[in-house]
């Protein structure tokens, strides 16, 4: 898979296990479905009681059984090896893949896995097909967004507080210097959903404002850990003050720990929303039972699941599940639901370029961790003076300053699957940056040196 996509992909399943060894389900009751998954207990528990009480009430007696799996890639090849085996005359298991994002469901529909079908076009009449330039389903019929993922700010609100600052409500709020030592930001070069992040920066201010704010938000960071839950777990403890995530661990951390103590602010104008698809795999003896599942989870009702208070109509029974629906009505005035989200309201028009996103993936990623992580502490030393001399425009200068264009960066972006050219252009970025930062240290010290 291309870094992009696994970047999207790391959206919706970057809290899953690496593995997947359990064997697939192999139901031959008719009456019931088998779904895999990457989607977490409370999202399959709640989903199976809604479900099944719809297919009482229709006079149907559907049952839900999830399959076992943890992370799209394992799915995906769980999915391949059991096509493989079906050809040898083996039935596929499986009926339904319900979760994942866009990228694995565009893997699997091109490897012959997923069966278009049509739904009640009332239904898809509801949610738009694309939105922020991200389709929300496939236009042959081949998967269907069943809900939305984007990103924001976490932030410790009671430390937020008790400093008098105000909430950081724009991506360029955490670059300003009262956060210097108290943002946490994953590492792109593993955190594909960090990556993504990064990019819708860049995105929503260009290149020649975008990297410079990107870079001083890194300048802020305390550390880089490898994961977004890190993050989550890390602003939650106070340990830092604001930090990048998806929304879903956002909610499911403020849930646990208070409001009064975490808040989020998803950025208007500066997050696109990716779909969680639904879809029917190839082959399924239980065709009709999968398109009333779909259709459930397209409906009113089984949008309401991802968002409604717990015991709220067509809500959940036992857990909030605090995902965005992909249902533009649910957002209305009127509706009372547990997130804050409105990806139809906080996009604000922002557009993302997924081809512009596919090309730099595979920059952002070293560029960030030569920049900011392997020069830490030169960098650190840089950002201090910087922050001493804000009227000096040299120093500001050498800080923002990148060592190729926006142009020969996409080039070089092209030229990162080689490990060679890798290592050669790292060496020189990281001989850039030191530089620069050795001759902030200077300038503002008088031209004395270190």
């Amino acid at each position: 898979m291309r870094p992009a996509l696994r970047a999207w992909a790391c959206l919706i399943a970057a809290l899953a296990a690496p593995s997947c060894r359990e064997p697939v389900a192999r139901e031959a009751d008719p009456d019931t479905l088998v779904v895999i998954s990457p989607h977490d207990e409370a999202i399959r528990e709640e989903f199976t009681i809604a479900f099944e009480k719809a297919e009482r009430e229709a006079g149907f007696e559907g049952r839900l059984r999830w399959q076992p799996a943890r992370g799209t890639g394992n799915i995906l090849k769980l999915l391949e090896s059991e096509f493989s085996a079906a050809r040898q005359g083996r039935p596929v298991g499986i009926d339904v893949l319900f979760g994942g994002g866009p990228p694995a469901f565009e893997k699997a529909r091109k490897s012959g896995f997923l069966e278009p079908v049509e739904v009640d076009p009332a239904l898809l009449e509801a949610f738009p097909e694309r939105w922020g330039g991200i389709a929300y389903r496939d236009p042959g019929g081949s998967w269907y967004g069943a809900t939305v993922n984007g990103f924001g700010i976490l932030f410790h609100r009671k430390g937020h507080r008790e400093r008098g600052w105000p909430e950081p409500r724009a991506w360029a709020d955490l670059a300003h210097p009262r956060y210097a030592g108290s943002v946490e930001l994953a590492d792109a070069t593993v955190s594909g959903s960090a990556q993504a992040a990064y990019e819708m920066i860049l995105q929503q201010h260009g290149w020649e404002r975008g990297w410079p704010l990107l870079h001083r938000i890194g300048a802020n960071a305390s550390s880089f850990p490898r994961s977004g839950s890190d993050v989550v777990r890390d602003v939650s403890a106070g340990q830092v003050l604001a930090g990048m995530t998806i929304d879903f661990y956002a909610y499911t951390q403020i849930d646990h720990v208070g409001d009064d103590v975490l808040g989020f602010n998803a950025p208007r104008g500066g997050t696109a929303y990716t779909p969680d698809p639904i879809a029917v795999l190839r082959g399924t003896p239980r065709r009709a039972m999968a398109v009333r599942f779909v259709e459930f989870v397209l409906s009113e009702r089984g949008q309401r699941l991802w968002a409604s208070p717990v015991g709220a109509r067509h809500g959940p029974v036992k857990n909030a599940l605090f995902r965005p629906p992909i249902l533009p009505a649910l957002y209305g005035p009127g509706e009372k639901i547990v997130i804050r989200s409105d990806p139809y309201g906080d996009s604000e028009g922002f557009t993302l370029d997924e081809k512009m996103f596919e090309r730099r993936s595979r920059l952002i990623g070293p560029l960030l961790k030569v920049s900011c992580i392997q020069l830490k502490e030169p960098l650190r030393r840089a950002w201090e003076a910087v922050r001493a001399n804000p009227g000096d425009a040299r120093l500001s200068e050498l800080f923002d300053a990148l060592p190729f264009s926006e142009a020969e960066g996409l080039a070089h972006a092209d030229a990162l699957s080689d490990p060679i050219t890798v290592e050669k252009l790292e060496e020189s970025w990281y001989r850039f940056f030191k530089g620069n930062y050795q001759e902030i240290v200077r300038l503002a010290a008088g031209g004395g040196g270190e």
